[in-house]
């Protein structure tokens, strides 16, 4: 087994151990056996469980921004894409999160188990683009991108893990929705 293929074996099996029976409750050494090989095999790829949690979580964030710039029609104006987008993330990660019965454990965007630190890198960076983007084009006041997107962080805090998971699913999306417009509209070219 060469050293990448071992490491998404591990990933492969941690994902669905975790999904299965939680974090909490899933070890290194029980990893390893349903891969098959070595406690110290798993070290050489990962130094702790929660270095395994940290690339899990970050492949979902991956697929949450590839589902918000799913979402965003290019034919339609920024603001609409925007609240496009931000719906389509909530929905993304509740749809992550009812996969397995652990599942909103593997969603986190960062921090440590159970914190939430915003959108994770990706989904940070497809909301940039689309600033910029509507900055560019007029159909955005002039703003500062990343500024932008790190207000619309901090005003989607309720709406990301874990806390969005103590909301009923269609109250969170609306919510989403009805929050997202809000924000665009503020931000709308003057």
């Amino acid at each position: 087994m060469t050293e990448a293929s071992r490491k998404e074996r591990i990933l492969g099996v941690a994902e669905r151990l975790f999904a299965h029976y939680g974090p909490g409750k899933t070890t290194i050494a029980d990893i390893a056996r349903a891969c098959g090989i070595g406690v110290g095999s798993v070290y050489l790829d990962f130094s702790s469980k929660e270095a395994i949690l940290a690339a899990l979580s970050q492949k979902k964030v991956s697929s949450v921004a590839s589902r918000m710039k799913a979402a965003a029609p290019a034919d339609r104006p920024t603001p609409e894409r925007l609240v496009a987008m931000l719906e389509a993330r909530v929905v993304a990660l509740f749809e992550l999160a009812e996969s397995a019965q652990h599942g909103c454990d593997l969603v986190r965007c960062g921090g440590a188990r159970g914190e939430s630190h915003g959108f994770g890198v990706e989904v940070r960076a497809v909301l940039v683009h689309e600033l910029d983007l509507g900055v560019r084009t007029g159909r955005l006041r002039p703003l500062d991108p990343a500024e932008a997107a790190e207000l619309i962080e901090v005003a989607f805090a309720a709406l990301s893990p874990p806390a969005l998971f103590q909301r009923d699913r269609a109250e969170a999306i609306e919510t989403a929705r009805r929050l997202a417009d809000l924000i665009v509209n503020g931000l709308g070219s003057r």
